[in-house]
């Protein structure tokens, strides 16, 4: 269902829901990105694909509360703790990526468009299997069979510890 227009949400309830919508922005590094309508029932997740269509951007990151506490994308809108005009932060990813391990004790990173490798990166001496990037996208972790862990810069791809 479609949130209703920004000002026009009628004070009867629509749909069972006792308050048909919330407003939320999102700052992003202090600078104002959107403004977007959701529902009470509506996730995280719904919230996030409605600021990064208002905003015009692709995709954005977690978002988090204005305490810097990340907000998990299944819960609701109120079970998240937002309430109406909630202001959120979330940052713009202008580079979308995946980072797979591999049975060649490498850590291989793929472009998630186009489909292609853009960097294969070496340190373990066992096969990667597990690994996650940071919320914000500035560090990737790995780990291996040999009970290592790896944290990588995405920006330059070394290898940090």
């Amino acid at each position: 269902r479609e949130p209703p227009p920004l000002g026009a949400c009628p004070e009867t309830p629509v749909d069972g829901e006792a308050n048909c919508g919330t407003a939320t922005s999102s700052t992003i590094v202090g600078n104002f990105l959107a403004e977007a309508h959701v529902y009470r029932s509506d996730t995280v997740l719904d919230l996030r694909k409605a600021l990064s269509d208002a905003a015009g951007i692709a995709h954005l990151s977690q978002i988090s509360d204005l305490t810097g506490k990340v907000l998990a994308d299944h819960l609701s809108i109120e079970a998240a703790g937002l309430q109406m005009h909630s202001e959120v932060t979330a940052t713009p990813i202008s580079e979308v990526v995946i980072a797979s391990g591999s049975a060649d004790c490498e850590v291989w990173i793929w472009d998630a468009e186009a489909g292609a490798c853009l960097d294969r990166l070496r340190a373990h001496e066992e096969p990667v299997l597990c690994t996650k990037f940071s919320p914000q996208g500035r560090m990737l972790a790995s780990s291996a069979a040999d009970s290592t862990a790896k944290i990588w810069s995405v920006e330059d791809r070394s290898c940090l510890a």
